[in-house]
């Protein structure tokens, strides 16, 4: 049995199905539409460029490539790809990486390889200081400490590499001492040295030298007594862990002892009355002046 539709009935028909197929096509359910896109160019620095299509070319050239743009249709376009190669960064130190605080210098140099003729170079010495520039530079650190210096090279086609290396400040050591008394006459003498100095980090070995060609020590403390008076030079020599070393020099005086003392009188026995005694004295010393 056939029912034949009115002319009305067929017109709303035909709306209803363009109307589901405007749906469809805006929601990107069964759009399928081509369209050309402008030109791209990409400059990538490295070894490979990965297109959106998945590819994954390593030279440079012309190549065809896509992507889903408005109204989900594929738009297709033409990408120029220029490969550079990644500059070489690298770190040359020649002088000592392990430095006492004083007197630290370490000398770096750019040891790598541009690959273009202009480059620039920029050293962070990760102390907080100012950035250096150029492909040599001198620092000194104002701190102990292990500090990572980090070198950047950029050449012209903006390709950066990084570099770093590790230099260490060794704390210094701080000599100090006292003495008990920096004068003393030469019978009965004995001078006495309290030690009074220190570091940051880590332990000190002592070296005590009295000046008067004895033997050294090696203690915390000493004392020395002198055989001759004379002025003596007595340093302390404090040496850290790491080889840094601090001096502290006083100097002594040994006075010379008072000898050959005598004494007379010309009367030991004289009447009360008119009596006059008169004394000789002599003594000796072998420098200086004597008074009586």
């Amino acid at each position: 049995m056939k029912i034949k539709l009115n002319k009305q009935v067929q017109i709303r028909k035909k709306q209803a199905i363009l109307f589901l197929g405007f749906l469809y096509f805006f929601n990107g359910i069964y759009a399928q539409c081509t369209v050309n896109g402008p030109s791209k160019f990409i400059s990538k620095c490295g070894s490979s460029y990965t297109l959106n299509t998945g590819r994954k070319v390593t030279s440079s050239g012309l190549y065809t490539d896509s992507a889903i743009g408005y109204q989900g249709c594929d738009s297709i376009f033409q990408v120029r790809v220029s490969l550079n190669s990644l500059p070489l960064a690298s770190i040359a130190l020649s002088s000592d990486r392990s430095q006492c605080l004083t007197g630290n210098s370490y000398s770096f140099s750019f040891n790598g390889n541009a690959l273009t003729s202009n480059y620039t170079v920029s050293w962070n010495f990760g102390d907080g200081s100012a950035l250096g520039s150029g492909t040599s530079v001198t620092k000194s650190f104002s701190t102990a400490n292990t500090f990572k210096t980090i070198l950047t090279l950029t050449n012209d086609s903006g390709c950066v590499d990084t570099e770093s290396y590790t230099v260490f400040v060794r704390p210094q050591p701080t000599v100090a001492y006292t003495v008990n008394n920096l004068n003393q006459c030469l019978k009965g003498n004995n001078f006495s040295f309290t030690n009074a100095s220190g570091i940051s980090s880590g332990s000190l070995s002592y070296l005590w030298s009295f000046g008067d060609g004895s033997s050294n020590a090696t203690t915390t403390n000493a004392s020395r007594k002198y055989l001759a008076d004379g002025n003596y030079s007595v340093k302390l020599i404090a040496t850290s862990s790491f080889d840094c070393k601090d001096s502290n020099t006083k100097s002594l005086n040994v006075y010379p002892q008072v000898s050959s003392i005598s004494a007379s009188v010309d009367n030991s026995a004289l009447c009360k009355k008119g009596n006059e005694f008169n004394f000789t004295g002599s003594a000796s010393i072998s420098s200086g002046t004597l008074s009586y």
